[in-house]
C-alpha cells in the first residue's frame, strides 16, 4: 500500500509541474547534434523570447584564407560556451490552431554566438579558438513527453583567434534534446 501512495504522490508532483498548454516556460535542457553534446538553461524574457545558455563539447574549428574547416576527436572533444537569444513569433497562431506549446515548440527566428576553445595539442590539423556569430531561422517541436527536436538553418561568421582569419558560411543545425 505505502507503494502505492508513493507512486501516486510522485506521479501528482510530476502532473502539477507540467508545462500548460498555452504557456512557455523557461527549462534546463539536454540535447544533442551530429558533432557536439551540450547543456543549458532556457530563460524566458516576455511572452516569446527565450535567452539560452549552454555549455558543451564537440567539434573544434580552423579558419583559413577562404576555407574553414570541422574536425571531431572522440577522445578529446573541444569545449565551447554557447549564448543564444530567440524570438518565437507564432506562439498565438499556434494556440488558435489548438497546436501544442510544450517543450517551449514554434518557430523562431534569433541570435546566437558560440565560442569554441580549440585544441592545438592533440590534433595533426590545428582547432583554433573561434568565435562563431550567427542570425538564424527554427523550428522546435517535442516528442514523447519531454523530448524535442530542433532544426535551423542560417548565415554564420567565423572569427579565428589564433590565424585572424574571418569566413561567412551557411549554417544548419539539427538537435534532438530533452527538457528538465
Amino acid at each position: 500500500m505505502r507503494n502505492c501512495i508513493l507512486v501516486i504522490v510522485v506521479f501528482l508532483s510530476f502532473s502539477s509541474l507540467a508545462q500548460t498548454k498555452d504557456e512557455y516556460k523557461s527549462k534546463f535542457f539536454a540535447q544533442t547534434t551530429f558533432m557536439s553534446v551540450e547543456a543549458g538553461r532556457d530563460f524566458l524574457v516576455g511572452n516569446n523570447f527565450f535567452v539560452q545558455t549552454g555549455v558543451g563539447l564537440g567539434a573544434g574549428y580552423d579558419v583559413g584564407y577562404n576555407s574553414m574547416s570541422m574536425a571531431l576527436k572522440f577522445s578529446k572533444p573541444i569545449p565551447y560556451l554557447k549564448g543564444s537569444v530567440d524570438w518565437y513569433y507564432n506562439k498565438n497562431n499556434r494556440i488558435d490552431k489548438n497546436r501544442t506549446l510544450a517543450n517551449n515548440s514554434g518557430n523562431y527566428l534569433g541570435i546566437q554566438a558560440k565560442y569554441s576553445f580549440g585544441d592545438n595539442d592533440e590534433y595533426s590539423t590545428s582547432l583554433n579558438r573561434v568565435l562563431v556569430s550567427e542570425a538564424h531561422w527554427g523550428i522546435k517541436r517535442t516528442f514523447g513527453g519531454v523530448m524535442y527536436y530542433k532544426v535551423q538553418l542560417g548565415v554564420a561568421h567565423f572569427k579565428d583567434y589564433d590565424t585572424t582569419y574571418t569566413e561567412v558560411y551557411p549554417t544548419i543545425g539539427m538537435f534532438i534534446g530533452v527538457t528538465f
